[in-house]
């Protein structure tokens, strides 16, 4: 529903296609993947429970990061505050509203032989 937007504004910013060009997408990675890529989630966003919303939603949405190097998972963690903390926006047809993110723990796949962060955000989007 909203990954579009999302992927679309990330696409916008050079701060993060520098570092992953266009790997952005939804939350299914493939191993053989090039690494760095973001992927993004956006299940838990549900209808806003009101009589006026009109084609207006709200819920979490998880950008992960993948890297083979920690300094990567910074960059791209900075990246992706500069561009989505306290973002208020048009993106690809909805009006975005981004929280300040909260950033889950550092962690490695020893099999991906990657590095992994994810950074949540509460956001509401309506369709225009």
């Amino acid at each position: 529903m909203i990954g579009v937007p999302i992927r679309a504004l990330a696409l916008e910013q050079a701060g993060i296609t520098d570092l992953v060009a266009e790997r952005i997408s939804s939350i299914r990675f493939v191993q053989s993947d090039e690494l760095p890529a973001i992927m993004y989630s956006t299940d838990d966003m549900k209808p806003v429970a009101c009589r006026s919303s009109h084609n207006e939603y709200e819920g979490r949405v998880e950008l992960s990061i993948l890297a083979t190097h920690p300094q990567q998972i910074e960059d791209l963690i900075t990246a992706l505050r500069l561009t989505f903390d306290r973002f208020e926006g048009i993106s690809a047809g909805w009006h975005l509203r981004f929280s300040n993110g909260t950033e889950g723990p550092d962690d490695q796949d020893e099999d991906l032989k990657a590095y992994y962060k994810r950074i949540d955000y509460n956001v509401h989007a309506q369709k225009l």
